[in-house]
């Protein structure tokens, strides 16, 4: 009887089986011939397909053997790939096909495969490794003129014993952070100060000095700075002026006075060779300390109108316009914004409320003042914490006016936060992503406010928005005195028993120094006096932390209450308006 092609014999398949074999003989023959070791990859010649076959179909043996079609009941179907071990010989897979389907004599003339290389364990691939290193340093050694030194010597063994060789020195301080930026700026500043002794590696980048009894200009850059200037900046140092817009505001009326005593050199024009007359007192300011975002914001609008002067306006009128400008800006974009903002902030404050602020903001102290003045009961909870305590200064006034204030420390925030119904805070900057730039703790208040479901409104003019994008307080900062942080609050005389002889013994078993100094009748404890001889010690004190856009409720400013994503598009209107006013 006729068989269909579907049920060929499995015997029909012999002579598929032969040739295939004979062309793996020849391949053997010609790689002993190169002296070459085969080893059959993945691209070897590909198994017959069953349309080769007789009859269509294969053997249950080949489909055994991954040369089959993939379905069985289908005849022209494509064959499986066929996956074998990367030193497996298709001679041996066809001899094992062969003889389950009972020809056994078909991996007869097959050659052995070669033994397969034994893998290497865990142990024996370091102890070639460390082979490996030590034959290099003694190949070095003998290049430089040395005796090669043997296997498990320190010299050799540079991999496993070099950190057991250097255990008795000190660990290098890591840099975290790219230095490049933070040579530049040492290059460009004016001023000669020393650099601090013992930083934190985390913050290596930011410019810190330490703390100088007076800053001296060099001759050659002295003519370059205006005798306003100067002082200005000397106040800056020495912290006399707190707060971003009294450091905003006696800028700006510095540069009037620079402005006012210029004159244009022979052959150039105002609106471009004063620029370059303000670049050194803008350097001089930074090197006395860094400025602000508001600060960089209200010079880049400086010089911008200083550049959109028309070329041919006589010299006393442009200084005149100039000055005007600048009285112009600090009169609308913050004392009138100011006071916009307490007119919208004191309308979010009810009967009942308890605020809860941080430190001493004037834009904040301005809205307590408004909504007292209008008659609202509210308590206000002051929180504050080291090391200038700025919070005392707005605990003192708004007493003066009468209104029902606490005063706190840091540590009783979750305290405070329990019966509070709004935190009002002020603001450094805004950012455009959302983000708040305030004074180191601002950050903390906002979680804790988070976490209990209390709004935090944050009171912020205009000016201080800026275009760019903070997600830690890291990368740009400012570092303050580290010794700030030694000093702690006054005590007074009589309760120099008990607990402050306890907390002295404390500071002394942690091996600091005490020292007492008085200070307006009260004696000031400064613990860990002598950090820097401590080798495993660094102070680091940080002035900004940055509270997320997703902590922040609102965001009062002159142009009204907007949530913090509008940032980016207040700053844009305000481009727009610019760019139609010029």
């Amino acid at each position: 009887m006729e068989l269909s092609p579907v049920e060929t014999p499995v015997g029909s398949v012999d002579s598929a089986q032969v040739d295939f074999q004979k062309v793996e003989r020849d391949l053997d023959a010609q790689s002993r011939a190169s002296g070459e070791q085969r080893t059959f990859l993945k691209h070897a010649h590909s198994p017959p397909s069953p349309s080769a076959l007789p009859g269509g179909a294969c053997s249950p043996a080949l489909r055994g053997a991954g040369l089959g079609a993939r379905d069985e009941g289908s005849v022209g179907a494509v064959p499986a790939p066929m996956r074998l071990p990367v030193q497996a010989r298709p001679s041996d897979v066809i001899s094992g096909a062969a003889g389950s389907a009972g020809s056994a004599g078909a991996s007869a003339d097959a050659p052995d495969a070669p033994p397969a290389k034994k893998a290497l364990t865990k142990a024996e691939r370091r102890e070639l490794q460390e082979r490996q290193r030590a034959a290099k340093a003694a190949t070095a050694g003998a290049a430089s003129g040395g005796k090669p030194a043997p296997f498990g010597s320190k010299q050799a063994s540079t991999g496993a014993n070099a950190s057991a060789s250097s255990a008795s020195e000190p660990p290098p301080v890591p840099k975290q952070h790219d230095t490049t930026d933070a040579a530049k700026l040492r290059k460009q500043r004016l001023l000669e100060r020393t650099d601090v002794q013992k930083a934190v590696a985390l913050f290596a980048h930011l410019p810190q000095y330490e703390r100088e009894k007076s800053i001296s200009l060099p001759a050659q850059h002295a003519c370059q700075i205006h005798p306003v200037v100067a002082r200005l900046g000397l106040q800056y140092a020495e912290g006399v002026i707190q707060g971003a817009n009294a450091r905003c505001v006696a800028m700006l009326n510095a540069f009037k006075a620079v402005i006012r005593d210029y004159h244009t050199p022979p052959a150039k024009t105002l609106n471009r060779d004063l620029e370059s007359r303000l670049r050194p007192q803008i350097q001089y300011l930074v090197d006395c300390r860094p400025v602000g975002i508001n600060m960089g914001n209200s010079i880049t609008w400086l010089k911008a109108t200083i550049a959109k002067l028309p070329a041919h306006m006589p010299e006393a009128e442009a200084k005149e316009a100039l000055c005007a400008e600048i009285d112009s800006f600090i009169a609308e974009r913050i004392t009138l914004a100011s006071a916009a903002i307490s007119a919208l902030g004191a309308s979010k404050v009810a009967n009942g409320d308890v605020i809860v602020t941080y430190g001493c903001a004037h834009v904040v102290e301005e809205i307590l003042l408004s909504a007292h003045s209008r008659g609202v009961s509210f308590r206000v909870i002051v929180l504050d914490a080291r090391p200038h305590w700025e919070g005392r200064a707005l605990w003192r006034r708004l007493v003066a006016a009468h209104l029902h204030v606490s005063y706190a420390g840091m540590h009783a925030l979750s305290y405070a936060m329990r019966s509070a119904t709004k935190v009002l805070m002020g603001a450094h900057a805004c950012l455009s992503n959302g983000a708040v730039v305030s004074r180191a703790g601002s950050a903390i208040v906002a979680l804790c406010a988070s976490r209990e479901n209390v709004p935090v409104l944050i009171a912020c003019e205009t000016y201080k928005f800026a275009e760019r994008v903070m997600l830690d307080s890291i990368c740009a900062n400012e570092l303050g005195d580290p010794d700030d942080l030694v000093t702690v609050r006054p005590v007074r005389a009589a309760a120099q028993t008990g607990a402050a002889a306890a907390t002295s013994g404390a500071a002394l078993a942690a091996g600091g120094a005490l020292a007492e100094s008085v200070d307006g009748g009260a004696n000031v404890l400064a613990c860990l006096t002598d950090w820097r001889d401590v080798s495993t010690l660094r102070l680091l004190n940080l002035t900004y932390d940055v509270t997320p856009c997703e902590l922040v409720t609102m965001v009062i400013s002159e142009v009204g209450m907007t949530p913090p994503t509008s940032v980016p598009v207040i700053i844009r209107e305000y481009r727009q308006d610019t760019i139609s006013a010029r």
